[in-house]
């Protein structure tokens, strides 16, 4: 009776696949100054190929790449670890992986690139990455009616050369410039609670330049 149990219990593992391992991204580099893929249409759009290293245990990779100038986005499952599509030239990138199997998925970081048409000698920085608040926050007020909210955000430049950045905010559409150019990533204003509001940051480089981020929308309560 003893040796039963003791084989009904050997046989009562748990058998559940694990999620896949880390994905490792190869090419487009991050922070790449300029790739050049292969034009497929005049000087509009190329090909740009993708690469990354196979994650253990992983079924599937899902490639998703958005243009940070619209936010317009291309997501492709695919069997291997290569993928290539056609991007609109004179725009910023970003791009990330996930590997997929039965057991859940694992997403690598996301790599940044520029991919160039016409060669210029001063590009436009990259549009402003907001670190928070993000997108559809919720943040406590407690029992106050308002509340200090420190905006922070990531700006980055091919050229090094950012001059400064122009700080976007109101109850619509973010379209309502706040205060002058900033030459940080941080800013704090306070808010009333019960409310929604949206924000975005333009970026601006000393040739004149400039870029605009994805436009986030947060709650007070």
């Amino acid at each position: 009776m003893f040796s039963v149990l003791l084989l009904m219990a050997g046989c009562s593992g748990d058998d559940a696949t694990p999620p896949p391992g880390a994905v490792v991204l190869v090419s487009p580099a991050g922070s790449e100054v300029c790739v050049k893929g292969k034009t497929t249409s005049g000087t509009t759009t190329s090909m740009v190929a993708f690469s990354w290293k196979a994650a253990e245990g992983a079924e599937n990779y899902r490639v998703d790449v958005t243009n940070l100038n619209t936010q317009a986005k291309v997501s492709q499952t695919v069997k291997g670890v290569t993928f290539s599509t056609a991007l609109d030239v004179n725009a910023y990138y970003s791009w990330q992986i996930t590997a997929l199997n039965g057991g859940g998925e694992s997403s690598s970081e996301a790599f940044g690139f520029y991919l160039s048409g016409t060669p210029a000698s001063n590009y436009a920085p990259f549009p402003a990455e907001l670190t928070f608040p993000t997108m559809d926050a919720v943040l406590s007020a407690g029992s106050e009616s308002a509340l200090s909210v420190s905006f922070q955000w990531m700006g980055t430049d091919l050229d090094n050369d950012v001059a400064g950045y122009l700080f976007y905010l109101d109850q619509a559409d973010a379209s309502t410039q706040v205060g002058s150019l900033l030459s940080s990533g941080a800013v704090t204003h306070s808010l009333d609670r019960g409310k929604t509001y949206f924000w975005k940051v333009v970026t601006t480089d000393k040739a004149g330049n400039n870029s605009t981020s994805a436009v986030a929308s947060f709650s007070i309560q």
